[in-house]
């Protein structure tokens, strides 16, 4: 396993150390923004790390960005009915054009747009794109809804292959990956979530996951082991927890009492008005959905406690830096932060956070000859576990 990188450990994680595990999934849900001059049918959204949100509106032909005060203006505009979209490493969104409705056999493009709202066409030739994700290295998957397959695209757009097609597909709309690496499709058609085991990028298998009942699963995002999709006919938010073997356990109800209307309020009694995209914010502390007249609700979590890792073991490198090892089966985290202390002291102080699923951190920069004892915890976006049991090792002279 190669080496995470590692950040100080900032505020951010005290705070994730001081929040304990809630109660039930999801707790409200409230109306962000409900933009000016929308058309009736909304397209996906994105977040970018600071709160700003990017949205399509499918009916119209601009993707608007709204301010974390709730400030709408028009990012770009000239596109064919926008749908799906995801920002990349460099904060640009890519926008897929579904279709020029006055020349619906025209090949449809993939647009990519930049922070200050100008326009480039990053890739085309296709046939009806919907969704979109990116992976790490840049790479794009994309959902093709007319071509009931899923597309890959080459970071810098030069070239796309067919990844995946057949009949697990009926208009694939959403798209969104772990962080495993693994891709979930969610069909518009048919209610059902496929998803791509991307172990082997030479032999991808393509299997269904979980069906959600209503039909019509639009758009989907990944959070701390579980999968939040908008059913979009029956109005509700469904979230579909995970094993640590990558298999679906028995879909949740997060949010949506089934009726269209938009309601705020405690999920479950709360309303929905055909919601469409759906979006993590940055710590995965909140989602994000968009529906009718392009409206922007939220719905904070209260997420389950992570169990706490284990088997938290130490290597000296040299006389400044240790590697830590550890193991964890709990796919309910975002991360994990250290901790240390020098002994003979008496307080405990975060040194490092590293991102899952890593199972492993260098830490640099200690004194030498000096014994230190070490502990970890996992985190999610509202809890912290306990602490694994401590491990103790000197570092040399």
């Amino acid at each position: 396993m190669r080496s995470s990188s590692v950040r100080t450990a900032s505020l951010t994680w005290l705070v994730f150390g001081l929040l304990l595990a809630a109660s039930p999934l999801g707790s409200e849900v409230s109306t962000v923004a409900v933009p000016n001059g929308a058309g009736s049918n909304s397209g996906a959204i994105s977040l970018l790390a600071d709160g700003t949100i990017y949205q399509a509106d499918f009916s119209g032909t601009v993707v608007r960005k709204i301010r974390p005060n709730g400030a709408v203006s028009v990012l770009a505009d000239g596109f064919f009915s926008p749908e799906g979209n995801a920002i990349d490493a460099e904060g640009y969104l890519l926008q897929s054009n579904f279709e020029d409705r006055s020349n619906p056999t025209a090949p449809d493009a993939i647009s990519r747009i930049s922070p200050d709202g100008t326009v480039t066409e990053f890739a085309g030739g296709f046939n009806g794109p919907v969704g979109l994700t990116i992976a790490a290295d840049g790479t794009v998957f994309v959902a093709m809804c007319r071509d009931n397959s899923v597309v890959r695209v080459e970071a810098d757009g030069s070239s796309s292959s067919v990844i995946s097609s057949g009949a697990l597909y009926a208009c694939p709309n959403g798209i969104t990956m772990d962080e495993l690496g693994d891709l979930y499709v969610t069909n518009n058609g048919t209610g059902t979530v496929i998803r791509l085991d991307m172990r082997d990028p030479n032999a991808i298998t393509a299997t269904e996951f979980a069906s959600i009942a209503g039909g019509r699963v639009n758009h989907a995002t990944y959070v701390s082991g579980s999968l939040y999709v908008t059913a979009n006919l029956a109005n509700q938010i469904w979230r579909i927890p995970m094993t640590s073997k990558r298999k679906a356990k028995a879909p949740k109800l997060l949010a949506g009492d089934g009726s269209r209307a938009r309601v705020d309020g405690p999920n479950l009694s709360a309303s929905f008005a055909r919601p469409n995209g759906i979006a993590r914010n940055a710590v995965g502390s909140a989602l994000f959905t968009n529906e009718d007249n392009n409206a922007i609700r939220k719905i904070t979590l209260d997420l389950a406690r992570p169990k706490k890792p284990k088997k938290l073991k130490a290597s000296v490198l040299d006389n400044q830096s240790v590697l830590l090892t550890f193991k964890h089966k709990d796919r309910n985290r975002e991360g994990y932060a250290i901790e240390a202390l020098i002994v003979g002291e008496s307080d405990w102080g975060p040194v490092a956070e590293v991102t899952a699923p890593s199972l492993e951190v260098e830490l640099h920069g200690l004194d030498p000859d000096t014994e230190y004892q070490f502990r970890v915890s996992a985190f999610n976006g509202t809890a912290s576990s306990k602490a694994s049991k401590k491990v103790r090792v000197s570092t040399p002279q």
